[in-house]
């Protein structure tokens, strides 16, 4: 319903409550002054693009890579199930930072800006007719490495501290 409203609400969506949690906690100074408040009053939604179409939600099947070439990573590959991605600004997603890693090392995440050159966005209808979710492209976009959250190879170290938090979380 607040899709259909326009709603870009704080309170909706998974930016306020999962991708808010990652920059608190990983996120460097700058990051958290300049996303935080834009978070809050509802200027800055995010989406979460971690699913692959032949890795599924499975974060060890990661194929879209993140190459660092000096102060920037260049972003290739192809994320899918992107929820409220055709109302994102920008995408918090987990990358393969080393390429000759395998399974859940060498893995990156990464604030990206949807509206970029080399992204690209495509909405998957849902039965309403909505994209409620979407497939998010990325072609050669550079994104600076002072977007990452946490150090370079630490996703799935984040990952999985983030997911015992919000289990303990769960249960007060």
């Amino acid at each position: 319903e607040t899709s259909f409203a326009g709603s870009s609400s704080p309170t909706f969506g998974v930016h306020s409550d999962i991708v808010a949690h990652y920059i608190l906690k990983y996120a460097d100074a700058s990051i958290r002054r300049e996303w935080l408040p834009r978070m809050a009053d509802g200027t800055a939604v995010s989406c979460i693009c971690m699913s692959e179409p032949d890795g599924g939600s499975d974060l060890q099947r990661i194929r879209t890579t993140a190459q660092r070439e000096g102060d920037e990573y260049v972003l290739r590959g192809h994320k899918i199930w992107s929820s409220r991605a055709t109302f994102a600004d920008w995408a918090f997603g987990i990358f393969r930072t080393d390429p000759a890693s395998e399974k859940h090392k060498g893995l990156s995440f990464i604030l990206v800006p949807l509206r970029h050159p080399g992204v690209r966005v495509r909405g998957i209808p849902q039965m309403h007719g909505q994209p409620g979710f979407a497939e998010i492209f990325f072609e050669e976009a550079r994104v600076p490495v002072g977007n990452r959250l946490g150090g370079e190879g630490q996703g799935w170290n984040i990952a999985m501290a983030t997911a015992r938090s919000e289990e303990h979380t769960s249960e007060l």
